[in-house]
């Protein structure tokens, strides 16, 4: 009988790992595949903006009001699509680049996604406040840098209508453990809607209201993963969210 357990286990165990592998190879091939489908839609893409805004230009005279609506209407749709490519090719990327990791001060990490965010920061008149003081990790910079810009980025995007945008970060160290919180006074996220904010193209508001691709949070959750920590938001309509981003090896 215990004998029967033990291959059991042993048979459970492998099964377990043949799993793990498959779904590790269908995730490489899903990152190719959007990645190849990404990069080959930017061509014809840019053919279509570049001789619509030709004929926009150099017809402008000729065409009637609702013409030259129409052609305004293919052009924001063809930008709108362009980021859209951009943030796949982004988020296909981070499995395809090695990770370097080595010692980041997350002060240094926060001040350059808030310089990168300056002209939202100046167009909401919002602000970004975070403690100078800020421990460093044990990290690859470049996801370290995707996980705050995008974090921060959200913060500031989601905010109550005439409410500018006020962003907090503070930060926990614990057992070797980073975690760092980004609490913010905007619009607030549904309970039910928690999790699925975090997969890909998953959007609770329409372009018009608050525009974005629904890829930010996705990558997020993914830069984080691949660096051993985890993410979740804790949040209420009307009352603002408050985004926890954990992080291992703390300095």
């Amino acid at each position: 009988m215990k004998r029967f357990r033990t291959l059991w286990r042993r048979e459970s165990e492998w099964r377990a790992t043949e799993r793990m592998r498959e779904l590790e190879a269908a995730n490489r091939e899903l990152q190719e595949f959007a990645y190849s489908v990404s990069h080959d839609l930017r061509a014809p893409l840019r053919s279509i903006s570049g001789f619509t805004e030709i004929i926009r230009r150099r017809y402008h005279g000729e065409l009637s009001g609702e013409a030259l609506h129409y052609f305004e209407n293919i052009l924001v749709a063809a930008g709108r699509m362009e980021r859209l490519i951009e943030d796949l090719l982004r988020y296909a990327r981070l499995g395809r680049r090695a990770l370097i990791i080595k010692t980041v001060p997350l002060a240094k990490v926060i001040e350059e996604a808030r310089e990168r965010l300056s002209a939202k920061l100046a167009a909401t008149r919002g602000t970004i406040v975070a403690p100078s003081d800020l421990p460093s990790v044990s990290g690859d910079p470049t996801l370290l840098g995707a996980i705050f810009l995008n974090v921060l980025d959200n913060a500031l995007t989601y905010h109550r209508p005439g409410v500018p945008p006020e962003v907090l970060v503070t930060c926990q160290v614990r057992g070797g453990r980073c975690t760092v919180v980004v609490s913010d006074n905007g619009i607030g996220i549904p309970e039910e809607h928690h999790q699925k904010i975090f997969r890909v193209f998953q959007r609770l508001h329409t372009q018009e209201d608050y525009p974005g691709t629904g890829i930010g949070l996705a990558m997020v959750e993914k830069c984080v993963k691949a660096l051993g920590g985890r993410v979740w938001v804790e949040s209420r309509v009307g009352e603002g969210s408050r985004f926890f981003i954990e992080l291992p090896g703390a300095v």
